[in-house]
């Protein structure tokens, strides 16, 4: 899987006095390379190397580290002044780092009341923050649910106000750490790769279930990547089932606020 070198300076863009083009894939491919993830948008040299879970994997772990870095998500808004809800662009790299970009230069000020290119998903605490630990450090990688769903692809996890004892008491029993901050977390958490739905027929121990009385289905996800803050709002609360929103509201307060406005 392609790890990301982020530059941890603001990018620094070669401008001339031309202006930008009106192609915004174009503009998203010279930020993408000033951010030396070029290669991983669709088209590119490297890019049908790639299967469909490590292109996904990719944008989770490029929209989260992209989402708290005001400098460059200014300059991505600059770049891309007068994108709207409208465009298609994000749809030439559908699942992968030009959904991001695209959604990042909207940002809207609602990003479940105006979805752009990603799937997000409600979960009860303390699920939602045991699915962002990765498998191999114990964490939940299963969610038990009564509906399915042929979508495949990033979702973006949100911890509701609903706290679930049975699952504090699960996550101890299982091995994992700090189940208080695992019960705590509220919010945008980050993202993950729903990669399998399936029916639930006594598999994915430990995590998991089978009823006699009801059907479910395992949803199955891969490569977690947790905010290193979470973007709390005002007013923002959770939603039933698989819903479209933006990428953005991965982004926390401040920096979405000073994006919409054009300032740090």
């Amino acid at each position: 899987m392609t790890i990301m070198n982020m530059a941890r300076g603001p990018i620094s863009l070669a401008c001339d006095d031309s202006p930008w083009a009106e192609d915004h894939a174009a503009t998203f491919r010279q930020i993408a390379r000033a951010l030396d993830a070029g290669d991983l948008l669709a088209g590119t040299g490297q890019d049908h190397h790639r299967t469909a879970g490590q292109r996904w994997a990719a944008a989770v772990h490029f929209a989260v580290r992209l989402a708290g870095r005001s400098e460059e998500l200014l300059t991505l808004r600059d770049r891309c002044g007068g994108h709207g809800p409208g465009c298609s662009c994000g749809m030439a790299d559908s699942g992968g780092i030009g959904n991001v970009l695209c959604d990042y230069a909207q940002a809207p000020e609602d990003p479940v009341g105006q979805p752009g290119h990603a799937m997000g998903l409600t979960l009860r605490r303390p699920w939602a923050s045991m699915l962002m630990v990765p498998p191999p450090a114990g964490g939940k990688n299963v969610e038990n649910r009564t509906d399915t769903t042929s979508y495949r692809g990033p979702v973006l996890i949100y911890a509701g106000a609903r706290l679930d004892h049975a699952g504090v008491e699960l996550g101890g029993r299982h091995g994992l750490q700090c189940m208080d901050f695992h019960a705590s977390q509220q919010g945008w958490l980050g993202a993950a790769v729903l990669v399998d739905v399936h029916r639930a027929r006594g598999c994915c121990a430990p995590w998991g279930n089978t009823r006699k009385t009801r059907q479910l289905y395992h949803w199955v996800f891969e490569s977690p990547v947790r905010l290193a803050r979470r973007p709390w709002r005002g007013g923002a609360r959770g939603f039933v089932g698989l819903q479209q929103v933006s990428w953005s509201a991965l982004i926390n307060p401040k920096v979405y606020r000073s994006t919409r406005e054009g300032k740090v």
